[in-house]
């Protein structure tokens, strides 16, 4: 079993993350892309990513009315000392 840390998404994949929690299109498998996403980098890039502005994921999918059909995904977003 390898110690090497997971990569580190582009800029571009961070984006394409914070763009599939702020739109929530199901239709889409936003879900299913920001599950792989997290299987990939780890869940540690839901809470750390940030847009330009600071939002993290977990202010796109509340922003936006996601929170609710996609609870088990944003809980494992949280972290105490995101503040926005």
């Amino acid at each position: 079993m390898s110690n090497d840390p997971r990569p580190t998404p582009s800029d571009e994949e961070v984006a394409a993350l914070l763009d599939c929690f702020r739109y929530g299109d199901l239709e889409q498998d936003d879900l299913g892309d920001i599950q792989r996403f997290a299987e990939h980098y780890g869940d540690e890039w839901l809470a750390n990513a940030r847009d330009d502005r600071g939002n993290t994921p977990l202010h796109m999918a509340g922003g936006n009315g996601h929170l609710g059909e996609w609870w088990r995904i944003t809980r494992r977003c949280q972290r105490v000392e995101s503040y926005n």
